[in-house]
């Protein structure tokens, strides 16, 4: 008898042990890695380097839902086996089948009426499953070890095949660089600086009523504000090439060949030639420009590799958590973008990335030391204030995104601006301030009052000249951001030709015709061009000009080449029929067929084929994406996707077919819909897949 007593307490112990891993396992393991898998681009560690910081949590839990049920006998402990068994099944089924469509998470808040899957549904589920398996427990009972095995292998098995069809940093220990920026970066010249700041967004008018407000007229000492500055573009991606080179993308090469043409030859470049040393602080990298100090500001700054690890754990467990529970629990995970867990981990002010180039920002000018010999030039460019807007009228982290409108993005936009006034000071305590030149500008605008296209053409540029005092002063001339690159040449009196006009030689009665570009692409990619000659604030300057198409083409691709085809990338070349506008790293699909045209040499061997993409799932809505992949209507693949996460498809392409040389992929994408038919959005696109590189090897 006390033999089988002991067979019995140890298989108890058994199957409590075993029951318990199954939630934690599906969340902290599993939930986490398919959750990071799909985003390994928003994260700056390693999923290698997040895991161990669950590991605690995950022994304690499961010691917990083990320990408690050994304290329990009988019926009642049964009970309870099949009770952890019911909540390791909801973890899995509601993170695997019920994860709502929400948008992107990026502080703008969330749309709670769009999650299609009714709220009642949800939590019924949870209840009806735990409640069942509860009375049930008999016959849940006898399944319950064998099934939470199962489960957990055909988990195991899923994040297995996930990890080894994409790409290795899922695998890596990397962490982005936590030392902060170079010394060298904060080094100014003794005598003669010239600084180029771009504050992300800043509309001019917003700039000019806060100058009243704040009463700063007298802080700007010797700055002209050009309020008839004219942007050129509404993406910063096309807008930094544009302000560096002097030009306005005519789409005349493939945007990403402008983008890198413009970083390698612009001012930046120019400057190193003449004798200047350059110190870059960016929000991309601008790496190919020739430098001396580069430093790429983080979306956490001034943390320790520690710090920024446990910031990205609390981050990844936070959204895990969100996507793992039921919607109703949900709102509350989320807490209006405050999330429970992170703000709890980590500092909330090292949160918002408009904080963390704030900080960013306050450190520069504090840490700023005029040691250097010969001229410097020094670019920085930061994030405020562009949304998501998260800061308050005097200045502090509202704790959440507050909403899009005019007040926020002046709050916003004071924090920045009033950072500008110490920096200003500091140049002016290091004795360095009339021997610098000082242009300050946005990309563009923000897009605010008054209600119509010119808003986003209302770029803020101020300039201060070398040696120029006085109350700010304000210059109606009608100038672009074309000109900053040619003022900085001109005010430095340097041999250099260079398009564009110096915003000082441009007189306030001249009627000046000024370019804005949309950039669009629609099965064919196209330039929307707009003509303002006259007053930006006058909606009668404006004249939207014919559609020019965009030169894309290609060069003979390499195999072994990882090709992006967003815009900033070299792949928008071989986008053929079917696509939408590339944005920044991806680009989606726009009906039911999609082309890549990428001209190959002749091969002997057949090539592997992998494509990166995201699907457009919407629960309850759309729950598929089926792909079909041919080639001189040979079919090369089909996949069926039920997930939203970021995903890499393969396939064999024989070497029969890329004989002529042009390698023609065509998708076949019969799932494709629009946002707005579908009720989940205002997206007129019929989107399927959101594509952002492939490779042939």
């Amino acid at each position: 008898m006390k033999s089988a007593s002991r067979k019995s307490s140890s298989m108890g112990v058994i199957a409590l042990a075993s029951v318990a891993a199954l939630p934690v396992l599906s969340f902290f393991l599993f939930g986490t890695f398919q959750l990071y898998a799909g985003n390994a681009d928003e994260f700056e560690a390693g999923f290698r380097t997040l895991l161990p910081r669950y590991v605690p949590a995950m022994v304690i839990i499961w010691l917990l839902l083990t320990g408690a049920g050994l304290l329990l006998r009988g019926s009642i402990r049964q009970r309870y086996v099949c009770a952890v068994f019911g909540l390791g099944v909801l973890i899995w089924f509601q993170g695997t089948f019920l994860v709502g469509s929400y948008g992107v998470l990026d502080g703008r808040g969330l749309d709670w009426q769009a999650f299609s899957f009714p709220a009642w549904l949800d939590i019924a589920l949870w209840i009806g499953v735990l409640a069942g398996f509860v009375i049930a427990y008999r016959q849940v009972g006898r399944l319950a070890v064998s099934a939470s095995a199962v489960l957990i292998a055909l988990q195991l098995v899923s994040g297995l095949h996930v990890g080894l069809t994409s790409d290795t940093r899922l695998w890596s220990a990397r962490i982005a660089d936590v030392s902060g920026p170079p010394e060298d970066i904060f080094q100014y010249s003794r005598e003669h600086n010239v600084v180029q700041l771009i504050l992300d967004n800043f509309q001019t008018d917003i700039f000019e009523e806060l100058i009243e407000e704040e009463g700063l007229a007298e802080d700007f000492d010797g700055f002209v504000l050009f309020r008839e500055n004219a942007a050129v573009t509404p993406y910063t991606i096309l807008a930094i090439p544009s302000i560096l080179s002097g030009q306005v993308y005519d789409g005349g090469e493939p945007p990403g060949e402008f983008f890198r043409r413009s970083i390698r030859q612009g001012l930046p470049s120019r400057l190193h030639e003449q004798g200047y040393r350059v110190n870059l602080s960016t929000m991309r990298s601008l790496e190919d420009s020739d430098h001396d100090a580069h430093y790429r500001i983080p979306s956490v700054y001034g943390a320790t590799a520690r710090e920024m690890i446990e910031s990205e754990a609390a981050r990844l467990v936070d959204i895990t958590l969100f996507r793992h529970v039921p919607h109703l629990v949900r709102n509350w995970v989320y807490n209006d973008n405050n999330w429970r867990l992170s703000p709890v981990m980590v500092d909330p002010e090292t949160l918002p990335k408009s904080f963390a180039h704030k900080q960013f920002f306050r450190d520069y000018t504090e840490r700023l030391d005029p040691r250097l010999d010969g001229p410097a030039f020094h670019f920085l460019h930061l994030w405020p204030p562009h949304p998501p807007y998260v800061t308050t009228e005097d200045g502090e982290y509202a704790g959440e995104a507050l909403p899009n409108t005019r007040e926020n993005y002046k709050h916003e936009a004071r924090a920045i601006l009033l950072q500008v006034v110490e920096f200003l000071e500091k140049l002016k305590d290091r004795g360095i301030y009339d021997d610098t030149l000082i242009v300050l500008h946005s990309d563009h605008g923000g897009a605010f009052e008054p209600e119509f296209t010119p808003t986003r053409t209302l770029a803020l540029k101020a300039i201060k000249p070398r040696n120029s005092r006085g109350p700010l002063r304000t210059s109606n001339a009608q100038v672009a951001l074309t000109d900053v690159a040619a003022t900085i040449v001109e005010e430095e009196e340097l041999d250099i030709d260079w398009q564009g006009r110096s915003a000082f030689d441009v007189s306030e009665d001249e009627v000046r015709e000024r370019r804005f570009v949309f950039y669009h692409g629609n099965r064919n990619q196209y330039l929307r061009p707009v003509s303002i000659k006259g007053s930006l604030y006058s909606a009668d300057s404006y004249t939207h000009l014919e559609s020019v198409p965009i030169d894309m083409t290609a060069e003979t691709y390499q195999p072994g080449n990882t090709v992006g085809v967003g815009i900033d990338g070299e792949g928008s070349v071989y986008l053929g029929e079917g696509w939408s506008t590339p944005d920044a790293g991806v680009v989606w699909n726009n009906g039911q067929e999609a082309t890549l045209n990428i001209p190959i040499e002749p091969q002997e061997n057949d090539l592997q084929l992998s494509l990166w993409l995201i699907p457009a799932i919407y629960e309850d809505v759309l729950e598929q994406q089926r792909i079909s992949l041919y080639s001189a209507d040979r079919k090369l693949g089909q996949w069926t996707l039920e997930s939203r996460e970021g995903t890499r498809l393969q396939a064999s392409v024989p070497a029969e077919l890329m004989q002529t040389g042009e390698l023609e992929l065509r998708l076949e994408l019969p799932d494709a819909a629009s946002q707005q038919e579908l009720g989940v959005g205002g997206d007129q696109r019929q989107q399927s897949i959101a594509l952002s590189r492939f490779l042939l090897e």
